[in-house]
């Protein structure tokens, strides 16, 4: 099958969990498939960087392509246009005759897109195949639950205004994309409740690499040690570490005052530094192995309030035996039982008492961090995830493909 794999950003290297994804699910497509890669590059260290991940794959083409960002508009130089702002921030003219022109030489069994940024490239190009779009996450439905934590009147309808030609953007875009993947069964039922769809979804829950994370020795540590890790400028860890640490981490402290808590993640703002306080909270920034973090938990916590997608992060801390609290949002899309494999807690009280709880009590830590252990394995290794992927493309293949070609749309965004 000769598929065209199609991304905003190189995915490598493997230092965020959108990277994981989109490499570990193109390292599958290339062991089977012949693949013809397609990126944007937005610096001369992606492109770099872009070298050594074809290096990695066995690609049969790879193609880049470099892209200037657009500025975010103001809400009142945006209003009259039908294009949400955060597409028209990833449109480029150059890139769309850049695609158009590779798909016109090529012929392809499938399309592989992405995030939703990407299809918009497709509007006007006749792929004569089907269309999948991949989400890390539902952009409607993480606008959504945004909302709720935005300061200030003008920041909230600025999102609003976006969300809602976001979500009609979505909605128009299922003709031509009729199949889809996403992260979660609360994606899919997002998508089919929004979308008109012939095909549900494929539920292709983010994993871990088994060969990789597994369990080590913890180090010996006289502290209490909690542990986040993830990208620090993206919102939905901003937010959930900012209540953390001001209505959750001192309640902790009440008790345990010896406590500490390290922050491990790329790209960490300056509110982040901010948090510091000598050895009782540390922020690493960017870290070679992620491991060593992992192992060193006493308590891997996930206080996150925004939602869409799975969080790579969580997965990775259960396939190493950590003991876990989270909000329910924060272990969106995975099959984990309170008290069983995980701790939920979705109020600061609760979220205090289930550290309190797991530092305390040794039989119960160990308890739920084997069984948590015990069920990613089982269910969210990369290789197992990506079976299902390949068999989601054989069904779907040009062959056996019967509904989607047939239906006619116009392009409804011109650029």
């Amino acid at each position: 099958m000769k598929v065209l794999f199609v991304t905003p950003y190189i995915p490598y290297p493997l230092n965020s969990g959108t990277n994981q994804r989109i490499f570990n699910l193109l390292k599958a497509v290339c062991d089977e498939h012949e693949v013809i890669f397609f990126s944007l590059t937005h610096s001369d260290a992606e492109l770099s960087r872009a070298k050594e991940l074809q290096s990695l794959l066995p690609f049969s083409q790879f193609h880049t392509e470099p892209i200037k960002l657009k500025a975010w508009r103001s809400l009142s130089k945006r209003l009259f246009d039908p294009i949400p702002d955060t597409l028209h921030h990833w449109f480029d003219i150059e890139v769309s005759h850049a695609l158009r022109k590779l798909v016109q030489s090529n012929s392809f069994d499938l399309v592989h897109c992405s995030d939703i940024c990407m299809t918009q490239y497709f509007q006007e190009i006749d792929c004569q195949c089907p269309l999948i779009n991949d989400h890390s996450r539902i952009d409607s439905e993480y606008q959504l639950e945004q909302l709720p934590y935005l300061q200030g009147w003008k920041r909230r309808l600025s999102a609003r205004e976006n969300m809602f030609k976001t979500r009609r953007f979505e909605k128009r875009l299922s003709a031509q994309f009729p199949l889809h993947v996403v992260c979660s069964r609360e994606d899919q039922n997002y998508i089919m409740r929004h979308q008109q769809l012939d095909t549900p979804p494929l539920v292709l829950e983010n994993g871990f690499d088994s060969d990789y994370f597994y369990p080590q020795q913890k180090p010996i540590n006289n502290n209490p040690t909690l542990v986040f890790t993830g990208t620090m400028d993206y919102e939905p860890n901003l937010d959930g570490m900012r209540w953390f640490i001001q209505d959750i981490w001192p309640k902790v402290l009440e008790k345990l005052p010896d406590a500490r808590l390290i922050i491990v993640g790329t790209k960490p703002t300056t509110e982040v530094y901010s948090w510091q306080n000598g050895e009782q909270v540390v922020v690493t920034g960017e870290v070679a192995d992620i491991r060593p973090y992992y192992a060193m938990a006493d308590v891997y916590i996930c206080p996150l309030r925004i939602g869409g997608g799975t969080r790579l992060k969580l997965v990775e801390a259960l396939a190493m035996e950590r003991p876990v609290v989270s909000t329910r949002v924060g272990a969106q899309g995975l099959a984990l039982c309170d008290q069983q494999h995980i701790c939920y807690a979705d109020n600061a009280s609760q979220f205090a008492n289930n550290i309190l709880k797991t530092l305390s009590d040794l039989p119960f830590s160990l308890k739920i961090s084997k069984q948590g252990a015990d069920l990613v394995r089982e269910k969210y290794s990369w290789k197992d995830l990506a079976r299902r992927l390949i068999g989601y493309y054989q069904e779907h293949t040009k062959n056996n493909w019967s509904k989607a070609h047939e239906k006619e749309t116009d392009s409804f965004y011109i650029h």
